[in-house]
């Protein structure tokens, strides 16, 4: 189990050296992500753009029987309403509606830990294997008196 641990890591190791080689700024996963949604730029309309707050709202275009939804984009607070920014640290279609028609880099919000680097980070390093359990230190029993754990739990 070890051993194909360690060959898992080195694949994922190797993963990250290719995506180094080719410039690729963050993981292939986030670059996944991040295209995916801005190809859905093109179902956003951008209104009421607040450069002093940097916010804005964004409305989508009814689709698939689906009715069009307002979200509020806050780029100094790194929010929108839909949560996948949020959730993912990936700027979300919305978000990248605002970038684009405000001429803002989108890109400059990922999240670093997406990043070519720490990526490799992860993955270079020593590892040790975990002895087998019939090696482990079997701790000391604690104990403990009933007349403290009644009052700790009563009060």
């Amino acid at each position: 189990m070890f051993f194909r641990s360690i060959e898992h890591l080195k694949l994922r190791y190797a993963g990250g050296r290719a995506m180094l080689e080719k410039g690729l700024p963050w993981t292939s996963y986030a670059h996944k992500m991040y295209t995916h949604w801005f190809e859905s730029t093109t179902h956003n309309a951008v209104q009421t753009f607040n450069y002093h707050e940097q916010s804005a709202n964004v409305f989508t275009r009814p689709m698939r029987g689906r009715s069009g939804n307002r979200y509020a984009v806050n780029l100094r607070k790194m929010e929108c309403d839909c949560g996948k920014w949020s959730e993912f640290g990936i700027p979300c279609s919305h978000v990248q509606s605002v970038c684009k028609s405000w001429d803002i880099e989108a890109t400059n919000y990922v999240k670093p830990y997406y990043g070519i680097h720490p990526y490799l980070a992860t993955y270079r390093g020593i590892y040790t294997p975990v002895p087998r359990e019939h090696y482990w230190d079997t701790p000391p029993l604690l104990s403990c008196s009933i007349t403290k754990l009644y009052v700790s739990v009563v009060v």
